[in-house]
């Protein structure tokens, strides 16, 4: 069987798809979240979309949708150090046994 990749873009987010003949044809785009902590908002983005692209290693393709963060309360007076950041994501999951 000969293996493909396709990379496209779709809404701004890379979008790769592994796929043989007639895999794509099989499956369906389900939604997953990845939380992360970082010491800012691009690293808890960063940390939370490499753990769902680990997490999408199982599956056809990966579309990243985007990320939020939000600051986790100090319990200090000053500024939180820590970012609490959520990636929404797609995996193509096969849909039969073929």
């Amino acid at each position: 069987m000969v293996m493909r990749i396709a990379f496209v873009m779709v809404a701004s987010a890379p979008l790769a798809l592994w796929f043989g003949p007639a895999a794509a044809q099989d499956a369906r785009w389900a939604v997953r979240t990845a939380d992360a902590q970082g010491r800012s908002e691009g690293g808890g983005c960063a940390a939370a979309r490499t753990r769902a692209m680990d997490e999408a290693r199982k599956y056809l393709g990966l579309n990243i949708r985007g990320c939020t963060c939000a600051p986790i309360a100090s319990k200090g007076d000053g500024p939180s150090a820590v970012y609490r950041c959520r990636v929404t994501y797609e995996v193509l999951v096969r849909t039969s046994s073929n």
